[in-house]
């Protein structure tokens, strides 16, 4: 298993909610904010793998493959973890 943060100024695709509807975006990801209470994790790797607690997160890494994570700030969008 390996796990990678995902790097600021990279450019990602992510499925972005906004007013009650998902929808896939191209963002870039953002320096880390202070705050890591107010958002998900996602799987960069896996798209479509956002995890709403740290045991989801952990048992979607725990595995044999390469992921990517990302924090998704619910104020800055996503960030490095």
């Amino acid at each position: 298993m390996t796990v990678d943060p995902a790097v600021a100024g990279r450019a990602i695709r992510l499925p972005i909610l906004k007013g009650g509807v998902e929808t896939w975006q191209d963002v870039i990801v953002l320096s880390a904010c202070a705050d890591k209470t107010n958002g998900h994790w996602a799987c960069v790797t896996h798209p479509g793998a956002r995890f709403a607690h740290n045991f989801d997160k952990d048992t979607h890494i725990n595995d044999s493959k390469v992921h990517e994570l990302v924090w998704v700030c619910h104020e800055h969008g996503p960030e490095q973890p």
